[in-house]
């Protein structure tokens, strides 16, 4: 017999210029074993952007990042809001099963693909191991979005500043 566990599943519906957030439990999905901890880079020592793979996703992650940006910090609002802290949003170029899909990049003419997920997540499916010191680097989510990028082999967290939002 199996364990079943909980998990979030968000549903955005897109209104002309809108997006709604609809939030339900679901079944735990399980991870392809192509994705398990063991092949991809977890994290890094410090938590903290990683210089060498900053330099070298980081022009196309804020090109399309500022276009997403204040759909993300909603949903970031949103997940923490209804008792889901430490939201992570993992980014692809590929459909990666962490986390649910929030844009496909080729809709709307993005380089990446954006899911939605948080940290309890990650934990149950051992992408982070040590869930105090990611805790502890975790930065403030109302000015930093939490990415984790995804380009095998190397995945990295990284945080990004929201852009200042203008009256």
């Amino acid at each position: 017999m199996s364990k079943t566990k909980n998990t979030l599943s968000i549903k955005f519906i897109r209104k002309p210029s809108h997006f709604f957030i609809f939030v339900k439990k679901w079944q735990n999905k399980t991870i392809r074993k192509d994705m398990n901890p063991e092949n991809l880079e977890t994290y890094n020592s410090e938590l903290g952007n990683d210089p060498e793979l900053d330099g070298k996703y980081l022009g196309t992650i804020t090109k399309d990042f500022v276009k997403v940006a204040k759909v993300l910090k909603e949903a970031s609002y949103q997940l923490r809001s209804r008792g889901f802290e430490y939201p992570i949003f993992p980014v692809a170029k590929y459909k990666i099963p962490v986390g649910e899909l929030l844009f496909e990049g080729n809709d709307l003419g993005l380089e990446w693909n954006y899911f939605v997920s948080y940290r309890d997540i990650f934990v149950q499916n051992k992408l982070i191991t040590k869930p105090t010191k990611f805790e502890s680097a975790y930065k403030n989510p109302e000015e930093f979005c939490c990415l984790f990028v995804v380009d095998e082999p190397y995945s990295s967290f990284m945080f990004v500043p929201y852009p200042d939002e203008e009256d």
